[in-house]
């Protein structure tokens, strides 16, 4: 089957080429590739490139198996952008483990990769409802048909791929999990950790109601503190950049069609028609499902301008449209009453909300728009076009960090800007609000933030141990009068003005979020470690220190131990093997090469 797929491989090449992934690209057209960069090539791992057809085959693949997620297989943009950083991340660990398979000697056979194919698909197609019969089970049927299908090609090859490499990693976290040891002792420990639960109540002396003198921390200090983080404070190289705005809203065109609209709906009200029904079919309002009303109201709950229209009306009178940020407004008032309560008028109103919305008309003018300027830009200046297309322009500071100060995220414009000659003009980049154009104008070498400017950051931590001290003087000072509150802590809050009085809430165990408290291993473990009953000495916590009270403890049912003593080994060993795989990724990748280039090709990633 292997050698039969690997014939076909033009038609995927093929298939590829055209293959439409739902990000945005541009091509290169501004002076050409310059250095290092060769057309086609989006990025170098190691000494392997990686071509846009290899890259957005594999965004098509993660598209595929997400879109089964959603109902009518729309994926939203956010999730896009992180589906096409999972896309390089696993073409990063696809060189990896090729690599290891060659320098580790790890043999994964043809054999082996049909055999799992055909009797162990992977989970993204296992779990895919395409595969799927009326039973909700693994229809085997058709998938050993749609694999044994020539045309099914790409599907295939892709399949090859992935079991290839699964398997790969398999081999490699066997000889990982070869050098784990778990002992009977260290299961019963996991065992009780994840059974055993408690609840406690306790009170705690909160290092934010604890106030220091800041003058306990001295300068000597602070330069102390500051040369042993220096590197928190390291500045990479950055460059400045102008940047010209196009914004991306509702047109003059947009608001008058749902003026329009507005108009309409407030003339079919007025002639007789049902208001609710109305408001129902074309409100953009949550209210449309109960037919626009909003119930009773007062003055200043609403916005200025719906608020003057709808107290004006007469009862029973439909008023509007009505201009407000939320859109066109037509308001009709039900009814008026004088409330004691607060003294004034309320009234009880419905409305229908048209929103103003751009059109895809305006949508495609303002591309458009930001285009020209972007064309003009590149042969007669950058300033000289922000004045012929009267836009303003802004200055910003840009660093490699895949952020644009002031619009958002967009890791190719950052790294555009951070790659390619000063004074280069970058294509077209869409934001939430606005098309932007920018122009990067300014190196500005690597270098560290003073300790001036970093001073109000380290005071806080220094000030931590003074406030942990004089937390647990206070602590010791009350837990001293507990034998003669009779250990009662609810009666030591009731007499203290600095503590109150909590319960866990819930039952917690070890190493989990515990209600009120948070996540606090010590809080755990000393709760872990008490007698029913029992009060602890004070403790230092991550809030402050704590007096707590052991009201339940539950011991894990130790009888069940051996019953699940094999999926607990499993379930230890899978956890430590997995640990063990991501930091041998996270150090092979330290030690690999990776140039990214994506930024020539896409608006966006």
């Amino acid at each position: 089957m292997m050698s039969s797929l690997r014939r076909n491989t033009a038609v995927v090449l093929w298939i590829l080429v055209f293959a439409f992934i739902g990000t945005i690209i541009f091509s290169w057209g501004m002076g050409g590739f310059s250095g290092p960069m060769k057309p086609g090539v989006v990025g170098k791992i190691g000494d392997q490139e990686v071509t846009r057809d290899q890259y957005e085959q594999t965004i098509q693949d993660r598209f595929a198996q997400e879109r089964q997620r959603y109902e009518n297989g729309d994926i939203p943009e956010s999730r896009a952008e992180q589906l096409r950083g999972e896309a390089w991340d696993a073409l990063i660990n696809e060189v990896l483990l090729n690599r290891a398979e060659r320098e580790a000697g790890i043999v994964v056979s043809d054999a082996e990769v049909a055999m799992t194919i055909r009797h162990s698909p992977p989970p993204q197609v296992a779990n895919n409802p395409n595969f799927r019969d009326s039973t909700g089970a693994f229809d085997w049927a058709l998938y050993n048909q749609v694999i044994s299908d020539p045309n099914n090609i790409d599907f295939l090859l892709s399949l090859e791929n992935s079991t290839r490499l699964q398997l790969v990693r398999q081999k490699i976290m066997g000889r990982l999990g070869s050098v784990i040891h778990i002992s009977e002792e260290d299961l019963k420990r996991e065992y009780i950790r994840q059974n055993e639960t408690a609840e406690a109540s306790y009170v705690l002396v909160d290092l934010r109601n604890v106030d220091v003198d800041s003058s306990l921390v001295t300068d000597a200090d602070l330069r102390q503190a500051y040369q042993k983080n220096i590197d928190e404070y390291q500045l990479d190289a950055r460059r400045t950049a102008k940047a010209a705005r196009i914004p991306n809203e509702p047109t003059r065109e947009d608001t008058v069609t749902a003026q329009r609209l507005a108009e309409s709906l407030l003339r079919r009200a007025q002639d007789g028609e049902s208001f609710e029904t109305l408001a129902q079919e074309y409100s953009d309002d949550p209210s449309a499902e109960q037919g626009g009303d909003l119930g009773w109201f007062g003055k200043g709950r609403m916005v200025p301008m719906f608020e003057k229209a709808a107290f004006n009306a007469e009862n029973g009178e439909i008023v509007g449209p009505v201009l407000t940020q939320f859109g066109w407004h037509v308001i009709q008032r039900l009814d008026s009453r004088y409330n004691e309560e607060i003294e004034g008028e309320e009234i009880h109103a419905r409305h229908i909300l048209i929103n103003i919305v751009q059109s895809p008309e305006s949508i495609e003018s303002l591309r458009n728009l930001a285009q020209s300027f972007q064309e003009e830009a590149s042969e007669n200046g950058f300033e000289r076009a922000a004045d012929l297309y009267e836009l303003d322009i802004d200055t910003l500071e840009i660093r490699d960090n895949g952020i644009v100060p002031g619009l958002g995220r967009n890791g190719a414009a950052t790294a555009f800007m951070m790659n390619r000659p000063l004074g280069e003009i970058t294509p077209v980049y869409e934001f939430n609000r606005a098309w932007v154009v920018l122009k990067t104008t300014e190196e500005i070498p690597a270098s560290v933030t003073p300790l001036e400017e970093v001073k109000d950051q380290l005071l806080p931590d220094l000030l931590k141990p003074h406030q942990y001290e004089l937390a647990k003087q206070e602590a010791d000072r009350m837990y001293a009068r507990l034998p003669e509150l009779d250990w009662d802590l609810q009666k030591l809050a009731d007499s203290e003005a600095l503590v109150t009085f909590q319960e866990s809430r819930r039952p917690f165990k070890a190493n989990q979020f515990i209600s009120s408290v948070g996540r606090d291993h010590m809080f755990a473990y000393v709760a872990f470690n008490m007698e029913v009953g029992e009060v602890s000495k004070p403790f230092k916590g991550e809030k402050g220190y704590y007096i707590i009270h052991l009201d339940s403890l539950t011991p894990a049912d130790m009888s069940q131990f051996e019953a699940s003593r094999n999926e607990l080994y499993s379930q230890v060993a899978q956890k430590m093997q997995n640990n063990l795989f991501t930091e041998w990724i996270e150090q092979e990748r330290e030690d690999l090469k990776i140039k990214d280039y994506r930024y020539l090709y896409y608006s966006t990633y």
